[in-house]
């Protein structure tokens, strides 16, 4: 069931980080512009958690995974380059993320090379951005959505076989 307490459509979710079982999500994703017109754009998963088993529809946390993007380096930089994960290679960014008068600990791992043929455990990722205390271990994973933020311009993302289990 779907709603305030339960923003997953799986009953797997919330979960307390400690208590996170492997969530291996599988598929293709594909990201392209249109043609004659620019696009920037990030694809991947995006994790939200919360500080309690019952979501507030606040984002109290936030850990993304970027499989592929088309723009320079990130402002602000990496907090760590060259990670290991998953078979896969990864830069960080972590900072606070502020809106509406809010906060909340953000972090993004960013493929160093694009990954289209997903195979990735969303566990090695919030492990290792709780051990770094990039996120607090305390906290429940609420959501995983995967798709692509448009920064600007348009073009069309294939999402095919994917599976999250």
């Amino acid at each position: 069931q779907q709603g305030a307490n339960r923003p997953s459509t799986t009953p797997l979710l919330p979960v307390a980080i400690a208590a996170m079982p492997d969530l291996t999500a599988t598929g293709a994703i594909t990201t392209t512009c249109a043609t004659a017109v620019p696009c920037y754009f990030d694809s991947g998963f995006d994790v939200f958690f919360s500080s309690t088993a019952k979501p507030k529809n606040l984002i109290e946390g936030e850990l993304m995974i970027i499989t592929s993007y088309n723009f320079v380096q990130p402002l602000g930089g990496w907090v760590a380059t060259n990670v290991s994960i998953g078979g896969g290679t990864f830069n960080v960014r972590h900072f606070q993320m502020k809106s509406g008068g809010r906060s909340w600990p953000y972090v993004a791992y960013y493929a160093t090379s694009p990954i289209t043929q997903i195979h990735l455990n969303i566990k090695d990722f919030v492990t290792d951005a709780v051990q770094k205390d990039y996120i607090p271990a305390s906290y429940y994973v609420d959501m995983i959505e995967i798709g692509t933020e448009a920064l600007s311009g348009h073009g069309i993302t294939k999402i095919t076989n994917y599976n999250i289990q």
